[in-house]
């Protein structure tokens, strides 16, 4: 009876200590919010206003923000904080959402930090319904096998959704093995509703695997709902890299499905060698389906200050750099997708650029493309004289595409068998292709995405 007694006495004590562990804490001040602890979960009952503290990053178990407001904080000189392998206002959590973040300055430079983001370093689980607006970050990484930096967070394992980031600017300087960057998050699983605005990334890297986009540098899973625009990306080193991945949204996607993106006004700047290059206005290199993908209005020049050599080979698309062919997926192609009014630029310090794949829509592609439209892009060099070689892909099945009568305006690299047209009334195209026009519109003779 007394081994029963003093068994039922333990199971009490656990039980008690275990829903104390786990119980969610309320932050009131901004006293509390700097006693944050890693085990614990808070919310967040009031808006908090930083201004003249500076900031060291703290991990939490959960945090939601219920829509508040938290603004006016800084993090500098983090090189002297025992950060371990993250950094961000977050430096880890499990969960993070329903928060809006204001008018950050991160000036940092660090040796070991592999996972850095404005929010947070890196999620274990999922970041839902956060936004970014006016954030300023200067880092630079050192030593450091993998490095991932994001405005929003460096990782996120779980799901991204209904994120937000305008006026952001970035520079990052690294010296990793590997590099996952981007203007929202750097290395993510999914990506859901998120939209990016204005924002500008500045990468001086000199990795050997780089991955690099305005909104994710490498995702894994699916990208449904996302659109960029009016926002800058840098890309400069001196090193050749063994492969680069650069795109409006991402710089790679996985075999998964993408649906509803747009990429829009942006601009693409690349200063770099590789032994191979995928590029494009959406995606540098894509291994998946992809469903009502627009791009519109895009600058992409990419510069190579030699003449590419027999074993380097650049892939660059108005909307795809590089559309591979899965294992995991029986049926795989690009449908109801658009680029228009792009130019897409390749140059070298040399006249003769060989092994350039350049074209309007993708740059290579080892799927089938149905009900496509490419229209108004303009390919070339920099230099009037530039002569493009060994410009050729293997055929694919082109069904029920069209591109306009544009001078330079390829489907592919290769200009496959495609009906030209004039004058085009092109919402009856996009009606006859039965694109669905409840997202489909025209705006300014325009074609536009509407999710």
């Amino acid at each position: 009876m007394k081994k029963s007694l003093i068994i039922i006495l333990f199971i009490y004590i656990m039980m008690i200590l275990s829903s104390c562990s786990t119980k969610t804490l309320s932050i009131t001040s901004i006293e509390e919010l700097y006693n944050m602890d890693a085990k614990k979960s808070y919310v967040l009952e009031t808006d908090l206003d930083l201004e003249g503290r500076e900031w060291v990053p703290l991990a939490v178990k959960n945090f939601d923000g219920q829509e508040h407001v938290i603004k006016n904080f800084s993090i500098n000189n983090s090189i002297l904080y025992d950060l371990n392998e993250y950094l961000g206002f977050f430096s880890f959590a499990d969960n993070i959402k329903n928060l809006k973040i204001e008018n950050v300055n991160i000036n940092a430079i660090l040796d070991n930090t592999c996972y850095i983001g404005t929010l947070v370093g890196r999620v274990y689980e999922n970041v839902e319904n956060v936004e970014i607006d006016n954030c300023n970050v200067q880092i630079k990484v050192g030593d450091c096998q993998s490095n991932s930096y994001g405005s929003i967070a460096g990782d996120v394992e779980g799901k991204s959704n209904n994120i937000s980031v305008n006026n952001s600017k970035s520079v990052i300087i690294s010296e990793a093995e590997f590099d996952n960057i981007g203007g929202v998050i750097g290395n993510a699983s999914s990506i859901v509703d998120v939209y990016g605005n204005n924002i500008i990334l500045d990468a001086n890297i000199n990795s050997e695997w780089s991955y690099l986009g305005l909104i994710v540098g490498k995702t894994i899973d699916k990208i449904n709902n996302v659109n960029i625009c009016d926002s800058k990306l840098n890309v400069d080193s001196s090193k050749t890299y063994s492969e680069l991945n650069i795109g409006g949204i991402a710089g790679k996607i996985g075999s998964s499905d993408t649906l509803n993106v747009s990429s829009e006004n942006n601009n693409i700047d690349i200063e770099a060698m590789a032994e191979n290059a995928y590029i494009g206005g959406c995606f540098g290199y894509s291994a998946g389906n992809i469903k009502n993908a627009l791009a519109n209005s895009n600058e992409i020049k990419v510069w190579h200050s030699k003449n590419l050599l027999d074993e380097e080979n650049y892939y660059v698309g108005g909307l795809i750099g590089y559309q591979d062919k899965s294992v995991y997926l029986d049926l795989q192609n690009i449908s109801y997708s658009v680029s228009e009014n792009n130019l897409i630029s390749v140059s070298s310090g040399q006249d003769i650029i060989n092994n350039v794949y350049n074209a309007g829509f993708s740059g290579y592609t080892k799927v089938s493309i149905y009900h496509s439209l490419v229209n108004n892009n303009n390919l070339g060099g920099w230099k009037e004289n530039e002569i493009f070689t060994n410009m050729t892909t293997g055929a694919n099945l082109v069904n029920e595409c069209y591109v306009s009568s544009s001078p330079n305006n390829y489907l592919f690299s290769n200009n496959c068998n495609i009906e030209i047209i004039d004058d085009i009334e092109w919402q009856n195209i996009l009606k006859n292709l039965d694109f669905d026009l409840n997202i489909w519109s025209m705006k300014d003779n325009n074609i536009i995405l509407r999710w």
